[in-house]
Parts: C-alpha cells; sequence; structure tokens
C-alpha cells in the first residue's frame, strides 16, 4: 500500500492558482452547488482556524492528460478570456487537476472575486461580507452573511453597515495590502480603538495563512486508478453517486427518474429549495419512499428499491415531503431553513404525514406527531444515524398510531436536561435551533413595534449585550439570545438591558403591561424582567431557564384530551 503525505499549501494562493488556470478540474465533475448557508460556514471554520477536510489533486502535464478540463466556476466571469488558457493545457507544461475540493475552493474563489454568476441552487448571485460588530462580540459562529444582490433593500443595508466600517467586503480579502490599506489607512468611526482593529486583524490573518493540506496523486497510476479514486471520495458535504446510480438501474423498468425529479422540481421548487441542494431532495424523496414500504432508508436500501409502483410512489413522497416542510415553518417555528433543527427529520415527519392521511386525519394522531418531533428534538435524536432512527421511529409511530399503549418508552421517559441550554452557543447547536424555533413557534412579537415580528428579517442576539458582559461565561448560551428585528436590534445597540428597556416602553406608550407581554413570547417571564431592569444577568438566565425548561416539559408532553 502507498503511502502518502498531505503537504500544506495556502487556501489564497490555491485560489489564485486556478484564477490563472494553473489549477483546472477535470470536466466530469459537477457543478458548483453549494448554497450561501455552506459558503458562510466554510469561512466561519477558516476565521476560527477550523479544519475543513484535505484537497486531492492529480499531477499530470498537458500532453499526458487524459481528461477533459474547464476552469473553476466564475474565473471566466471575472477574467473574460482566461478560458484561452485552457487551449494550452495539451502542451508539455505540467498542470494540476482537483479532484476532491471543488465546492470548498470555488466557495473561497466565489466571496473574494465575487463573480456574477448565481450561487448553489439560487437564482441569484450574492456578495459576501464579514460582520465585524459580531467578529468583535466573539460571536464567530454570526460573522459572515452572503447578501442576494437580487434584495436591493437588504444590499444598501449591507452598504451602509460597510460605510460605517461594521461589515468589511470579502472582495477586499483578496489582496492583504487591500485590507490593510482599509484597516490603517481609512477611517472608521466604528473602529476607532486599537484594540478591536487587532481583533479584526488577528481574525481576518487567519484567512490569508489558512493552509489546507494538500494530497497529491500521479498521472502514472493510470486513468482507470485516477477515475476510480474520484468516485470512492466521501466528499465535502456533497453526494455524488446514489441518484445517477438509481437513473441508470431504474431505466430498464420504465423508470426515467431525471425526468420524474425535473416534473416535480418544477411544482415544489420552494419546499426543495427550502431544505438544501438538488441531491439532498433527491434523496429524501427516495428515503421517503423506502420507509412508507416499510423499509430502511440507508443509501444502501435506497440502491435496492424496487421499481413496481416507483413512479406513484414518487409523487406521493413529493407531496408529503412538501407538507413536511409546510408544517416545519408553520407549526413548528422553524420559518427559515437555518432553523430547522435537524433537516434529517423531514424524513420520518413527511413519511409519518402520510400515514396520518391514510387513518384520516384525527386530531389525536397530529397530537401524538407533535409529542414525537419534539422529543426528538431536544434529545438531539437526528443528530447521528439519522437513517436508523427514521426507521425505527417510523415503525415505532405508526404502532402508536394504531394503539395508545404503545407510546414509544423514550418518549415516555423523556426528561430534558436543562444543563443543555448553557451549552448551547450558536446556530451549530441543534438544541439551540431548536429553543429559536420554539420562540417562532409561539409568535414572537417586537419589543418596539408590538407586532408579530417578520421572522425572514430577524436576527438572533443577545438580550444581555456581549460588549458589556463578555466576561459571564453563559453570556453566548441560548439563555441569552432571542429573535428580534434588525431595526429593533440597531436601536438596543450595546446598551444594558436598564438602558434600552426604558426605549421599548417608550415607544409602546408607557405601557408596561404590554412590554411584559411582549417578552412573554420571548420566554422571559416577570421574575426575568425585573433581573434585566437591575442588570442582573445570572439572575436573568435562572429565570429564563426555569421558563424554557417548563415550555419544552408542556411541547413534549401527550395528552389524549
Amino acid at each position: 500500500m502507498c503511502a502518502r503525505e498531505a503537504n500544506p499549501k495556502n487556501i489564497i494562493e490555491l485560489v489564485r492558482s486556478a484564477v490563472n488556470g494553473e489549477l483546472l478540474l477535470p470536466d466530469f465533475q459537477r457543478s458548483f452547488l453549494w448554497p450561501v448557508n455552506q459558503v458562510e460556514e466554510i469561512f466561519v471554520s477558516i476565521l476560527q482556524d477550523y479544519f475543513i477536510g484535505n484537497f486531492l489533486v492529480l499531477e499530470t502535464s498537458g500532453e499526458r492528460n487524459p481528461f477533459s478540463v474547464r476552469l473553476l466556476e466564475g474565473v471566466e466571469n471575472i477574467y473574460p478570456g482566461t478560458n484561452a488558457k485552457l487551449d494550452n493545457s495539451s502542451g508539455s507544461h505540467n498542470i494540476d487537476l482537483l479532484l476532491d475540493g471543488q465546492q470548498r475552493l470555488t466557495s473561497v474563489f466565489y466571496a473574494l472575486y465575487q463573480p456574477s454568476i448565481s450561487l448553489g441552487d439560487s437564482s441569484n448571485p450574492y456578495n459576501f461580507y464579514l460582520k465585524l460588530d459580531s467578529l468583535l462580540k466573539g460571536d464567530e459562529e454570526d460573522s459572515v452573511e452572503g447578501v442576494s444582490t437580487r434584495n436591493s433593500k437588504r444590499i444598501n443595508e449591507a452598504n451602509e453597515q460597510v460605510s460605517e466600517g461594521k461589515y468589511l467586503p470579502f472582495n477586499l480579502l483578496k489582496e492583504q495590502g487591500d485590507f490593510y490599506k482599509w484597516l490603517y489607512q481609512e477611517k472608521h468611526s466604528f473602529l476607532e480603538s486599537d484594540d478591536d482593529k487587532n481583533t479584526v486583524l488577528d481574525r481576518v490573518n487567519n484567512i490569508f495563512s489558512y493552509q489546507i493540506p494538500v494530497i497529491s496523486m500521479s498521472d502514472s497510476q493510470g486513468t482507470e486508478a485516477v477515475v476510480e479514486t474520484f468516485e470512492r471520495i466521501n466528499r465535502f458535504g456533497t453526494n455524488l453517486s446514489t441518484f445517477d446510480l438509481l437513473v441508470a438501474r431504474l431505466y430498464p423498468h420504465n423508470v426515467k427518474l431525471r425526468d420524474l425529479w425535473e416534473e416535480h422540481y418544477k411544482s415544489y421548487q420552494a419546499s426543495f429549495d427550502f431544505m438544501g441542494s438538488e441531491q439532498t431532495g433527491c434523496e429524501n424523496i427516495l428515503k421517503v419512499m423506502c420507509l412508507s414500504r416499510h423499509s430502511q432508508c440507508r443509501k444502501t436500501d435506497l440502491l435496492k428499491i424496487e421499481p413496481e409502483g416507483f413512479n406513484d410512489d414518487w409523487s406521493r413522497a413529493v407531496i408529503n415531503l412538501s407538507k413536511g416542510v409546510r408544517r416545519l415553518k408553520e407549526i413548528y417555528g422553524s420559518i427559515q431553513s437555518r432553523w430547522i433543527p435537524f433537516r434529517s427529520m423531514v424524513v420520518p415527519l413527511a413519511a409519518l404525514l402520510y400515514s396520518i392521511q391514510e387513518r384520516g386525519s384525527m386530531a389525536t394522531l397530529f397530537r401524538k406527531l407533535d409529542c414525537w418531533y419534539w422529543c426528538a428534538v431536544f434529545s438531539a435524536r437526528y443528530q447521528r444515524s439519522a437513517d436508523t432512527f427514521a426507521a425505527r421511529d417510523y415503525g415505532e409511530i405508526r404502532d402508536w398510531f394504531a394503539d395508545e399503549s404503545k407510546m414509544p418508552e423514550w418518549i415516555r421517559n423523556f426528561s430534558f436536561n436543562d444543563s443543555e441550554l448553557d451549552e448551547a452557543l450558536g446556530q451549530r447547536s441543534g438544541v439551540y435551533r431548536s429553543v429559536v424555533s420554539s420562540i417562532s413557534n409561539q409568535g414572537a412579537r417586537d419589543p418596539i413595534t408590538g407586532q408579530q415580528v417578520n421572522l425572514d428579517q430577524c436576527e438572533d442576539d443577545h438580550i444581555f449585550p456581549l460588549s458589556v458582559f463578555k466576561e459571564h461565561q453563559k453570556v453566548n448560551s441560548v439563555l441569552n439570545r432571542t429573535l428580534i428585528s434588525r431595526d429593533t436590534n440597531r436601536e438596543k445597540g450595546h446598551k444594558k438591558p436598564s438602558e434600552y428597556l426604558p426605549l421599548f416602553l417608550e415607544k409602546l406608550g408607557d405601557d408596561e403591561g404590554k412590554l411584559k407581554s411582549i417578552l412573554r413570547t420571548h420566554f422571559i417571564d416577570d421574575k426575568a424582567y425585573r433581573c434585566m431592569l437591575e442588570d442582573e444577568i445570572e439572575g436573568f438566565l435562572e429565570a429564563r431557564r426555569s421558563v424554557i425548561r417548563e415550555a419544552i416539559g408542556q411541547k413534549c408532553s401527550y395528552s389524549t384530551e
């Protein structure tokens, strides 16, 4: 067996090599698929110097290269004529082909160079910004934002933040010199202190200095070995094989899988786009079909799916997936896809919705469904082995649907450990997303307007500001976060609760009863409110913990009445 060493290479230099046509893609690679949230997440990881995986490169030359090649998507858009360099790829000079890492490298290129091409499964280009206010709060998880260029209102808001020095456009990070000039020569009312500038410099330098391990293959191993290696790669967040293999396997049985997908995608595009990529959508449909056929739904099971009745089962699965997405948004509070606690749960949810429909859509069945959902969410049941739990839960909940005495043991014995609230520190935490969805679920209202918040334009912000209470170890936990509008967040700023609550009260006509009523929609009771007036964070967190724990207990309980 041949051991291959990984040589670290600078991520920015790798992007430049791709821009210069020195690092190319074999043409059999798929297009750039990642949506905006995954581009954001890759930079959140880089900012914190987290490992994002290896790259795999084939070292060859133009005359020995057996594959057609192409540029990274968007390069030609930025530098017209770059494709002409591909004409030289048949010469004797050395070239590198990126076999694994395309999605990650293109994400970095896209944010830095801003090509005018659509991003992932969106039809719009995006601009990316580093949110310096979040960065200075120590909230790296919320420090990167992609904004659709078609959303003129949000672009104008972002540009306003740029002019105030609160946002840094990622296109200023292509060259260190441009960033240093921006940081030290331009005036920033927001970045006045040297400490703030040094904090920003420290984090941004993580991007400039980020090293990624690159494993090299030699073309002397032969074309078949290269293709076989490519097919076996477990790609970073992208599955390339299951759907394609099924297309080929089902075609002789007159099942035209690609046609089915394209037909239903047009009719249910909003639901599929909400859940993620095309590949995810296809697999989710197949998994719902497997469950409905009382099978497991692992990838190996998808490949064994029988062609008999396929078209009808596919259509039913699509319809119920759409119903599942609607329930996630309208009933469970995940109005934006980023707040779905565990995306894999949409598969058993859809299959169980169809089972309820078969049984007559009784109210008691929906109560059981809701109890299962919230128990699974707050026990983080689908954090791992999602396919295994999906099959197990589908069978157990269907049995419970049919027989009141067959409540699953894990639901009967459910008990939430509220210490998990302390550890829920950002959107990557399932518990964090679950609590925020619960706030949305109970109709959170804005503390300035008194109206239900527009959840599409909300931010999850600190109640006790990080800039003031940063020494408190639980300041970033979900106990100290809630959903508020961007306008209200700007009004609140970095003020202490004792400073911004009077402003809220004034906007509400000095109606303290109304303010308390609004705060209760954010899991803030009278005891927590009194702690806010006194800027007593420890008492506030414990009071809010009690309210959230009680709310979780109610969601995870079941009654026949």
